[in-house]
């Protein structure tokens, strides 16, 4: 995810202003570790219409847009699966899509509508429906309309077949995600976004090797990149292979924009060495009592009880843990995890449902090593503001 360099707040993909200060942003990639999509393209009248937005200071236009990263594993939906992908904050006031950009998308619908065999005017219907999306979720089956009555007519139309991978990824429904972009990549098989996408795909099913593959020939077709390169990085550590990630981040680094790109990658960089070296990690050697709190550095030894098994679990989370403030043990069975600049509601839908996964089998892993039948609560609270972000109970 990327982040404002002024105030903190994670960043709408493709936004040139952050809308919590106002700072002017660059093009740089997310920070997290998530892979990246690719960006596509919506007719400049669309941009015209929603360039209006600026001057009520509310938002920019580009908050339409979906620079995506390939999937680099993806911008953000708020717990409700949708509304979050604008990217913003816990708690921001919900922001209105303008009156002009939802008369532009009713004059693209009923001029759709009026003409059925009007391919190019269905997909872009489909495409502007899914932009509006991200300030009103009941687009979203606008969408989905429009890229089916298109793919009805015409099973090999390539814009509404990325527009219904889109949608299948933002619904963290990844499998059929990966099958529009497959079915896209027959049509057209040298599209470096769609086959960073593809990858992407591939990488939030479990499935690492074939994620390598594709940004290996996404990057045969453009060489430049810099997306690829990233979620290669991104893949490599994955898999283990150290060497191979920071080669590949190394080389997005040469190929980044400004110096906030630059920035958000040698923090990645950083990440996967601090991991590989023994960084931050586990709890103290000792039992933590209810009302303790651990800041602690990784204990290298076994756990000795389940609160210090707990610990080194959460602290020993990718990205996440080394975000882990301090642990405090709120009663036997209840542990509150203060976060330091991680904002939950910003993670990409698959990157935070697997972060949950690993969390939530790690939890079972240690009740069973130490024999707790009863419910234990781990809370993922916000350390600045003391906001739960997340809780997972097993």
């Amino acid at each position: 995810m990327r982040f404002c360099p002024q105030c903190g707040s994670p960043l709408v993909q493709g936004a040139r202003f952050c809308v919590q200060c106002g700072a002017t942003l660059g093009d740089a990639i997310q920070s997290s570790g998530t892979p990246q999509r690719a960006r596509p393209h919506l007719g400049m009248s669309f941009y015209a219409v929603l360039a209006v937005i600026v001057a009520t200071g509310a938002v920019v236009a580009m908050l339409v847009l979906r620079h995506q990263p390939e999937r680099q594993k993806k911008v953000a939906m708020m717990e409700n699966g949708t509304a979050g992908r604008a990217g913003l904050p816990p708690g921001h006031p919900k922001i209105k899509l303008p009156a002009a950009a939802v008369r532009y998308i009713a004059g693209l619908e009923a001029k759709a509508r009026a003409n059925p065999k009007d391919l190019k005017t269905w997909d872009q219907f489909g495409e502007a429906a899914s932009r509006a999306a991200l300030f009103d979720p009941a687009y979203y089956t606008k969408a989905v309309d429009a890229f089916g009555h298109v793919l009805k007519i015409d099973p090999n139309d390539l814009q509404a077949l990325r527009g219904m991978g889109n949608y299948f990824y933002d619904h963290e429904q990844f499998d059929r995600a990966a099958a529009s972009y497959e079915h896209y990549l027959k049509e057209k098989p040298n599209d470096p976004d769609v086959l960073t996408d593809l990858g992407t795909m591939y990488l939030a099913t479990g499935n690492a090797d074939q994620a390598v593959a594709q940004y290996h020939k996404a990057l045969a077709v453009n060489p430049k990149f810099l997306q690829a390169y990233y979620n290669l990085g991104v893949a490599y550590a994955e898999q283990g292979r150290t060497a191979d990630a920071i080669a590949s981040l190394n080389q997005a680094l040469t190929l980044a924009p400004d110096d906030s790109a630059k920035k958000q990658i040698r923090e990645m960089i950083a990440n996967i060495q601090g991991r590989t070296s023994g960084g931050p990690g586990g709890a103290p050697s000792s039992g933590a009592s209810p009302g303790s709190v651990s800041t602690a550095s990784a204990a290298l030894s076994p756990p000795t009880n389940f609160h210090e098994a707990v610990e080194q679990l959460v602290r020993g989370l990718p990205v996440a843990g080394t975000k882990v403030q301090s642990v405090k043990w709120v009663s036997p069975l209840k542990a509150e995890v203060m976060m330091q600049d991680f904002p939950m509601q910003a993670m990409p839908p698959f990157a935070r449902l697997k972060l949950l996964q690993q969390l939530s089998s790690g939890l079972k892993t240690a009740k069973t090593s130490f024999k707790v039948t009863q419910p234990v609560q781990v809370d993922l609270d916000d350390a600045a503001t003391g906001r739960p972000m997340k809780s997972v109970v097993e």
